[in-house]
């Protein structure tokens, strides 16, 4: 899985396992599968049935990946590009449920769902696709927590969320999510190929020519 879709994919995959591996706990608070939510917190009303988030806020170029050569496939004689390989930064939301006068415990319960998701996503660490229905990545993707301060957190919800008030967060940056390049090139063995020289005699003095295909 190398596609222009493996960006989708990969969100697919992380929400997924967050809903199937904390919904199998049986010594941890209970969250339906329909209360974790790919989504923005933009998107998300304070009245909402939404307890944890996932949301992609950013996409960038693994410079450490993006060193390799063209990769060279000698049964079918072609040349193509190396894949581009990214870093996708996600920030993980927790929200209180629904007030009830007394925020203590809501606060309280959305520590809990918060510690429980860090912990379920330390626990995978590196996922590499299959495990939720979806097809193998072309590279185990590693699944890291940012080492951001308080405040540089709160400056990716206020850049991605606008004015709605804050909700405890953390990043994550999942990398390298590889995507395959389409460019390829037909390159025929050495010994197949038209190189362009020939020898001719004039006036006594060896010359050579170079031809060009267009």
């Amino acid at each position: 899985m190398g596609s222009y879709a493996v960006i989708a994919e990969t969100s697919e995959v992380l929400v997924e396992l967050l809903r199937e591996r904390i919904r199998g706990r049986t010594d941890a608070i209970d969250i339906d599968r329909g209360k974790i939510a790919l989504a923005s917190p933009n998107n998300i009303e304070e009245d909402a049935d939404v307890r944890l988030s996932l949301y992609l806020y950013s996409v960038a170029k693994n410079d450490v990946m993006n060193t390799r050569t063209r990769e060279y496939d000698k049964d079918d004689q072609t040349a193509r590009d190396p894949p581009l390989a990214l870093d996708l930064h996600y920030m993980l939301t927790a929200y209180p449920a629904g007030s009830n006068g007394d925020l203590t415990p809501e606060t309280v319960d959305q520590h809990r769902i918060l510690g429980l998701a860090i912990q379920t996503l330390n626990d995978a660490g590196v996922v590499d696709g299959s495990e939720f229905g979806g097809s193998q990545f072309d590279k185990d993707v590693s699944i890291t927590l940012q080492t951001d301060t308080t405040e540089e957190v709160m400056d990716i919800w206020f850049n991605a969320v606008g004015d709605k008030p804050y909700h405890l967060s953390v990043a994550y940056t999942v990398s390298p999510v590889l995507v395959d390049s389409r460019a390829e090139e037909t390159i025929p063995p050495v010994g197949e190929r038209d190189m362009g020289f020939e020898d001719k005699e004039e006036d006594g003095a060896r010359r050579e020519r170079r031809s060009y295909k267009s």
